[in-house]
């Protein structure tokens, strides 16, 4: 995988899933917040109906006692065929079902047997025509004798919907689709629901399959379940006289339609934010890794030995920086390596001037010997004067051959001896001394400028013909006068001492080429002064180097040594 794949998958795993994963949380976060408004609001109207609902269940079970634990029901329930205690207990029954009848459908009386005793009012629910006069599930409870605890039978009332519940409460919850229901937990069944068909039914019928009665064993709570597509919220609140629950039931579809819109759009921002991101961080990617690549192809261009790549523009941030870098490093390598070339030119001149010491030397000499004899000769007479110019010409190059001999010996000789502390001042005048007579002749005015005193360097005499050879390289770029002007000053360690003519100056493009052995612009010349120059002052720790004079006239050499203590 590239580094541009890897920084881009970096990018879409810490910056674009983070963004859109909140955006998914913000948006279930909303429909969180709504079931949460509808719960918490259906808890009120639940736990409302329930208070409400307690106090009318306590007449419920007081009417249950009255007609259960009299003496009347007690003796007919203790002695069934007893005509005189039957009627005394049904005339019992009549009144007291007047007075609390109002409230109910019907009243049934049974015995141990499950035989029919007395009918009261309808066994039957009636219709649901007037919903407040609607009948919920009869309300059964044992008769115990009071003194033994002996069952006798039964008693079922069944209630009027109006008279128990507090329909206006159940009606109350969060929103128009929200209502209540009365489910008896003991039984586990649904003992009133405002929807036809539903009351008198399993609680699995009414919540769905999956519902789990545990989830009513609290005292209040809520649970949400659904019905077909609609997802509901219950909140419910239980009876401690009665084994009831009352349930409001509230659906989270007719609030959730706003904050789903708004969860919608808040997750497209937020992925239109990514994708813009992501596009911006893909150009802005490319571009960089664009430059890597480019310095990559460099470095390979490089590696093959071309020192002259094509690099990208430098920009100012880090990659910027990193290809300015790289372009001084190219250079650093190529001046290195052309250093290690001009080395190895100098071994070979070495080994070149070794066998030359006696292969041509020595029969240059012979040559020479003999030209000038025959000079001589010519000067006698006793050669013809028509020989007379190929003999000066003759002889002129054989002294032209023999200083470039001298030169290749001196490039590669090792200095020997041991060096000497000097004082580069002196070396100076010395050699300031020795062209006194010629600069004068040329018309060029000599200033010298010491800045320091501390100007003691460890010196071969190889340095003195060196600081020689270059005053008088001076010179010869001033044939028709000029200045030459030869400063030196301290800096830190080292001592710098510069060396500047008013003559025509070396173009920028041949200062590379000056240090090269053979490379001259003289028609008599060598092309061995400079290298020899920079061998020497290399060898004393020096360097050395080219630019141009005070204005841009002339040429500057700087030369730089070690200071070490006087």
């Amino acid at each position: 995988m590239s580094l541009r794949s890897k920084l881009l998958v970096l990018f879409l795993a810490f910056a674009v899933v983070p963004v859109l994963a909140l955006g998914g949380y913000e948006f279930f976060a909303s429909l969180r917040a709504v079931e949460s408004l509808v719960a918490t609001q259906n808890s009120r109207v639940a736990a409302r109906a329930a208070r409400a609902l307690e106090s009318r269940g306590q007449v419920l079970e007081s009417d249950l006692l009255l007609l259960s634990e009299n003496v009347e029901t007690q003796r007919w329930l203790g002695s069934p065929g007893d005509s005189v205690r039957s009627r005394a207990a049904e005339s019992f029954m009549q009144e007291a079902w007047g007075r609390i009848g109002a409230g109910y459908s019907g009243l049934t009386l049974t015995d141990t047997m499950g035989r029919r005793l007395l009918q009261l009012g309808s066994s039957r629910q009636n219709g649901r025509q007037d919903p407040e006069r609607e009948s919920l599930a009869p309300i059964v409870r044992p008769i115990h004798e009071l003194h033994t605890g002996r069952l006798l039978g039964r008693i079922a009332l069944r209630p009027q919907v109006g008279s128990i519940l507090p329909l206006d409460l159940m009606g109350s919850g969060l929103g128009e689709r929200s209502f209540g229901m009365v489910v008896d937990r003991s039984a586990g069944r649904t003992i009133y629901h405002p929807r036809a068909g539903i009351s008198d039914q399993s609680l699995a019928a009414t919540f769905g399959p999956g519902f789990d009665p545990v989830s009513l064993e609290r005292n209040q709570g809520t649970f949400r379940y659904q019905v077909g597509d609609t997802v509901r919220i219950a909140a419910y609140a239980r009876l401690a006289v009665l084994p009831w629950v009352v349930v409001i039931s509230g659906a989270v579809d007719e609030f959730s339609a706003p904050f789903v819109a708004v969860g919608r759009s808040t997750v497209m921002v937020f992925l239109v934010v990514a994708l813009v991101a992501t596009l911006l961080f893909g150009l802005l990617l490319r571009r960089t890794t664009r430059t890597l690549e480019e310095l990559t192809g460099a470095t390979a261009v490089v590696g093959q030995g071309n020192f002259s790549p094509v690099l990208p523009a430098p920009g100012r941030d880090e990659i910027g920086r990193l290809t300015a870098s790289f372009s001084s490093m190219v250079a650093k390598i190529r001046d290195m390596v052309e250093e290690v070339r001009i080395g190895r030119q100098m071994a070979v001149l070495g080994e070149f001037a070794a066998q030359m010491s006696h292969e041509i030397r020595n029969p240059l000499t012979s040559i020479k010997l003999n030209l000038q004899k025959l000079a001589r000769a010519r000067e006698s007479g006793t050669i013809p004067d028509t020989l007379s110019r190929p003999l000066e010409i003759s002889l002129r190059e054989i002294i032209r051959l023999e200083g470039v001999v001298r030169g290749v010996l001196d490039l590669a000789r090792t200095e020997s001896g041991e060096a000497t502390a000097r004082s580069l001042r002196l070396l100076v005048a010395e050699s300031v001394e020795v062209i006194a007579d010629q600069a004068a002749g040329q018309g060029v005015e000599i200033a010298t400028t010491f800045e320091t005193d501390q100007d003691t360097v460890m010196a071969h005499s190889a340095l003195s013909r060196a600081l020689l050879n270059l005053e008088l390289n001076a010179l010869e770029a001033m044939p028709g006068g000029g200045r030459l002007v030869i400063a030196c000053r301290r800096e830190g360690t080292k001592i710098r001492l510069t060396i500047t003519d008013s003559g025509a100056g070396i173009a920028p493009e041949r200062r590379a080429e000056v240090f090269r052995p053979f490379q001259t612009s003289k028609p008599d010349g060598t092309g061995l002064g400079l290298p020899i120059a920079r061998r020497v002052i290399e060898d004393h720790g020096g360097t050395i180097a080219i630019g141009d004079g005070p204005a841009g006239v002339g040429t500057t050499i700087a030369i730089e040594l070690p200071v070490v203590a006087a």
